[in-house]
């Protein structure tokens, strides 16, 4: 006699990809720390401590199938590659309506705590004795027929067009 599965169709198409999406996740986290930065652009310590931040102060929290570490890795995936929601979709082996939620949802906990990660520019002084800024500087040069030029500007330029 041969027994016969029941089962419902959808749940377990469902089932049976929880194992493949879990193999997936262990291997993205399980890799060497090279392989690391090259998937996430970041190093283990810098996404465990965002995905921290974003846990305790941003409110994000593990979802049924979805852990804060899986949505983060979307979004940097995202960031980091120019992917689109097709691609990740594909790579996590989601839906893409699921990869589109969880995206929005890190992005409204990023745009909360914009104040964290985003710092406010300070203003460069003009006597600034640091050469990195050097050729932000704007010099006018004026000639002969009382047309102003910018110094480093053509000197880009005119080194541009002698190596070219």
């Amino acid at each position: 006699m041969v027994r016969r599965q029941v089962c419902d169709v959808q749940l377990c198409g469902m089932l049976a990809g929880i194992p493949k999406q879990v193999r997936h996740v262990n291997r993205l986290f399980t890799v060497s720390e090279l392989d690391y930065i090259s998937n996430l652009r970041t190093n283990r310590n810098s996404f465990v401590h965002l995905c921290f931040m974003m846990r305790e102060l941003g409110g994000l929290v593990d979802h049924r199938y979805v852990g804060v570490e899986e949505q983060v890795s979307m979004f940097l995936s995202i960031l980091a590659h120019h992917k689109k929601n097709k691609v990740i979709k594909f790579d996590y082996l989601r839906s893409g309506q699921t990869v589109s939620h969880y995206i929005h949802l890190v992005l409204k906990v990023v745009l909360k705590l914009h104040t964290l990660f985003l710092v406010t520019p300070t203003h460069v002084p003009d006597d600034t004795t640091n050469l990195r800024w050097e050729w932000f500087k704007v010099t006018k040069h004026k000639l002969r027929n009382g047309v102003y030029y910018y110094h480093h500007v053509l000197n880009i330029i005119f080194f541009l067009t002698k190596v070219v």
